[in-house]
């Protein structure tokens, strides 16, 4: 638990420091925009492939990218992040609902739930901490948590955001 709430703070405080204090304000993607951009994955923008031990990721030109511990986090000097990174070792299967839960209670955010993302089931919340809107999904792999965070209330309202998450390739 005491980890999770480190990993809070340092994330709410990369996301305040790239933000610039400033708060972006996405327009929602209707049904057939967000069909058309998972189908296009990283086709439907401009950018640079950029490959981890664990997984590849388009960063769309404008982005700024910084090496993470078990990761990448891409981001945009008017607020937008993603970071996308694996922590961790030998955890038990429970421990990414577990931490959307805290998340949540933690940050008043949404009831935890269950999506699939990428092909994968994910945990996740949506929830405001140091005045920015976030969200998070979370799974566990091996024992490793594999955590996929973003600004905004959620993947599915931002569609650069959207493409940028439908990017990712798992090795």
């Amino acid at each position: 638990m005491r980890k999770f709430a480190i990993i809070s703070i340092v994330f709410g405080i990369l996301l305040t420091l790239s933000a610039c204090m400033a708060k972006s304000n996405p327009g929602a993607s209707s049904p057939a925009d967000a069909a058309d951009t998972q189908s296009a994955g990283s086709a439907a923008m401009d950018g640079e492939v950029h490959e981890t031990d664990k997984f590849s990721i388009t960063v769309p030109t404008g982005w700024e990218i910084m090496d993470v511990e078990g990761g990448l986090q891409l981001y945009k000097m008017s607020g937008e992040v993603v970071d996308v990174h694996f922590r961790g070792e030998n955890q038990n299967e429970d421990h990414a609902k577990q931490q959307v839960a805290s998340t949540a209670e933690m940050y008043e955010g949404t009831a935890p739930a269950e999506v699939e993302l990428l092909g994968k089931k994910f945990w996740t919340t949506i929830f405001t901490a140091s005045g920015i809107e976030q969200a998070c999904y979370l799974r566990m792999e091996d024992g490793v948590m594999l955590s996929i965070k973003c600004t905004g209330a959620g993947y599915d309202t931002d569609p650069e955001i959207e493409a940028i998450i439908n990017s990712i390739v798992f090795y």
